[in-house]
């Protein structure tokens, strides 16, 4: 800060009078420099309280700088929030802290700040949904249209014949051994003998021909009606729900990026050392949907003026038959929006 400006103004304003005046001011000799000195002392408070002075300073900024800032926008005000580069933030409306991690030392395109991480364990049997109590399948029925020929009447027939699904559970029906009650569908080696046994060969190349294909009148597959177990055995990695992302009110989803443009979510499944084998990283993505729609990361921002919910589903490296633990690790920000 520099002062010595005004002392100096005052100096010179005064300087011309030497030489005027004599040693004695009274008498009209100079001035010496004893003189000079008391007349400063005497009138240097009056002058500095009538001078205004600017001050240029030079203003440096460091990390690691506490900085009280205020914000607003149109939906929620934070006012006083004390910021610290790399540390800490304290929001004192909401009277909550968390741990801040400057976004852009990891580089990619993350510049807003504050990063979320889901990191989620499970296993298959864990994600498959709880199914809703389901119908008495062995006890639905079906149509179907054959065109057989009839040897009574010794002629070509094609009629509509409808028939319990109880018949493709015939093979081990009345076993107390469930191991040996076999479906059609998941062991039909035995069904040929069993229905040409309780029926005849009409109606065993009926009921084989019936089982892969549909219903003559519905048109739903015959499997889906009476398999009890059809929607089970056909459930794959993408019927599957990893996780749930909210995303609030006011803001929108980034997926976190490193330098080399690559996002930062990992699968990772448990060997029976109890270490992780980690399947893929960066390079791959789960399949993520909000508003119903598919959502790839490299899309940018997801989200805006109301809460919606991000469901990451499975993934092609998972297996349906693996029973160990998966892990799963996905890194987010949450980006405010304003409505303009």
């Amino acid at each position: 800060m520099r002062i010595i400006a005004p002392m100096m103004i005052l100096i010179m304003m005064t300087s011309t009078l030497a030489g005027c005046t004599g040693g004695d001011p009274d008498s009209g000799g100079e001035i010496d420099s004893d003189a000079l000195n008391d007349l400063i002392d005497a009138n240097m408070q009056d002058f500095i309280n009538n001078t205004t002075i600017t001050v240029n300073q030079d203003i440096h900024h460091h990390n690691n700088t506490t900085v009280v800032n205020n914000y607003y926008n149109t939906n929620t005000e934070y006012n006083n929030t004390t910021v610290i580069d790399g540390g800490e933030v304290t929001n004192q409306n909401y009277d909550q802290s968390s741990t801040y991690y400057n976004a852009s030392s990891i580089g990619g395109n993350n510049s807003y700040g504050q990063i979320f991480m889901v990191d989620t364990t499970f296993t298959i049997e864990d994600l498959i949904p709880e199914s809703e109590p389901s119908p008495d399948y062995r006890n639905n029925t079906f149509n179907y249209s054959w065109e057989y020929y009839d040897y009574a009447t010794n002629e070509q027939r094609n009629d509509m014949f409808e028939f319990s699904c109880q018949v493709f559970y015939l093979v081990g029906a009345n076993s107390t051994n469930s191991s040996n009650q076999v479906t059609y569908w998941q062991d039909s080696s035995q069904y040929s003998n069993a229905w040409l046994s309780v029926y005849n060969s009409t109606i065993r190349n009926l009921l084989q021909s019936a089982s892969s294909t549909t219903d003559s009148i519905s048109g739903i597959n015959i499997q889906t009606i009476c398999d009890e177990n059809y929607l089970q055995d056909n459930l794959q990695y993408y019927h599957l729900v990893i996780t749930e992302v909210i995303i609030p009110e006011g803001y929108a989803l980034s997926c976190v990026q490193t330098y080399s443009g690559y996002y930062v979510e990992y699968l990772m499944q448990q060997e029976s050392d109890g270490s992780w084998d980690q399947l893929w990283y960066f390079g791959d993505q789960s399949s993520k949907y909000v508003y119903g729609d598919y959502f790839d990361c490299r899309d940018g921002l997801i989200g805006g003026l109301e809460e919606t919910t991000m469901t990451i589903r499975g993934h092609h490296d998972m297996s349906m038959s693996f029973e160990g633990n998966y892990r799963f690790v996905f890194y987010y920000q949450l980006v405010p929006v304003v409505s303009v």
